[in-house]
């Protein structure tokens, strides 16, 4: 497993590194307090309704880190897969963020 801890100045993000688990890059991020507690609740939401639709959701019981895992996975399709619903949806939000692509 190597670590990379990015320079100042770089606009790669804070840490990477591959996950030894999944082969995946682990992305290490802080956020506020406010911010990680709607997370739950939205991931808590979000799992109720998973549960009231038999298990008939895309990736089921989320948790906060589940959460945002779907959220970078639809993010990236922006780039990867821009015709499907995830990847036009997503490019929506950043519009309203200022970002268009």
């Amino acid at each position: 497993m190597s670590n990379i801890v990015n320079q100042p100045g770089s606009d790669a993000g804070p840490v990477t590194g591959e996950d030894a688990a999944s082969g995946g890059t682990q992305l290490v991020l802080t956020i506020d307090s406010r911010t990680a507690q709607a997370l739950a609740e939205l991931a808590r939401r979000c799992s109720g309704v998973h549960a009231a639709r038999d298990g008939f959701t895309s990736h089921g019981l989320l948790t906060p880190v589940t959460l945002l895992e779907m959220l970078a996975e639809d993010a990236g399709m922006v780039v990867t897969r821009p015709g499907s619903w995830e990847g036009y949806n997503m490019a929506q939000v950043l519009v309203s963020h200022g970002y268009e692509l």
